[in-house]
């Protein structure tokens, strides 16, 4: 992941623009990656390092006890599939990150007597969580950017 920037910055380098549409092999999705591409007008296709499960694994795309799976309130609180609140913890910094990425920590008000517990936790205390929003919103728009060219070819043939 750290050799696109480079990489990018040698293309503008030797042709004096940054491409609209770099190539990279899957895995260069990193929240560096996508934020120097947003900083230079290019779009976000690199595939993330979770691309491949993602869309080809519908049991784990849909599992309701991933993060991102879990509803939200009418307060914007992350809901569990037992209906139990998540209440952000604190954040933390993202190590290696060259953009000041943190992570937001969330735990579940109580996990007693849920019988999600053994699908949903390993640890005997409540469940805890990390999110970070931003990322996920961009391998969402990384997800549509590949559908819709996906979808364009196969319109071609």
């Amino acid at each position: 992941m750290d050799c696109f920037i480079p990489l990018i910055e040698k293309f503008r380098k030797l042709y004096g623009f940054y491409p609209r549409y770099p190539i990279a092999d899957a895995g260069y999705g990193s929240y560096n990656n996508y934020i120097f591409c947003q900083e230079h007008g290019m779009e976000k296709y690199m595939k993330f390092p979770m691309y491949k499960k993602e869309t080809e694994d519908e049991k784990y795309r849909n599992d309701p006890f991933r993060a991102v799976n879990f509803k939200t309130d009418s307060a914007g609180n992350l809901v569990c599939p037992n209906g139990k609140t998540f209440r952000f913890a604190y954040r933390q910094p993202v190590k290696g990150n060259h953009y000041g990425r943190q992570e937001e920590v969330y735990e579940c008000e109580d996990c007693s007597g849920c019988p999600y517990a053994g699908q949903c936790k390993k640890a005997d205390r409540n469940r805890t969580i990390r999110l970070n929003r931003e990322l996920t919103s961009m391998h969402r728009e990384v997800l549509e950017n590949l559908e819709s060219v996906h979808g364009a070819l196969l319109r071609m043939n």
